[in-house]
């Protein structure tokens, strides 16, 4: 039987989680960048192109 649970997911500090959660931010703002679907959305006011590029 398969297990749902992923120990070394599941069980990650705030540390190593934080980290990996910036790192798929960081992915996915670079393949949104490149995507002309999202192309007329650059002048959001939620977010700026400078929080963008310090995270």
């Amino acid at each position: 039987m398969t297990s749902c649970w992923q120990e070394s997911l599941e069980t990650i500090s705030c540390d190593e989680l934080e980290k990996l959660q910036t790192a798929r931010l960081r992915e996915t703002v670079e393949q949104v960048s490149h995507s002309l679907f999202y192309a007329g959305m650059q002048n959001l006011e939620c977010v700026s192109e400078t929080d963008l590029i310090n995270l």
